[in-house]
């Protein structure tokens, strides 16, 4: 969520540079500067993404095993428990 916030605020701050040199040439060196700390503000971003990344995956996939075995042993004691039920019937 942070991510997303930091990167609104970062692609407003183009928007407006880019209507800034438009309207305005005389701010061309303010203009630069701007520019220069997003395109770093998005280096870092990159970067803290791809450190992230695999440890996320890693929690996601792992949950998602832990679900599915879940979901295994509930579908075997189902088809036990209706095996049995037919036993006693007969």
């Amino acid at each position: 969520m942070l991510y997303q916030k930091i990167e609104f605020i970062n692609l407003s701050l183009f928007i407006s540079l880019f209507l800034t040199c438009l309207f305005l040439d005389r701010y061309f060196i303010f203009a630069l500067a701007l520019c220069s700390l997003g395109i770093a503000c998005n280096f870092y971003l990159i970067f803290l993404k791809r450190k992230n990344s695999p440890a996320v995956y890693e929690k996601e996939v792992t949950a998602m095993y832990e679900k599915d075995a879940i979901l295994k042993d509930l579908d075997e004691e189902l088809s036990r428990r209706k095996k049995e039920d037919n036993f006693l019937r007969n």
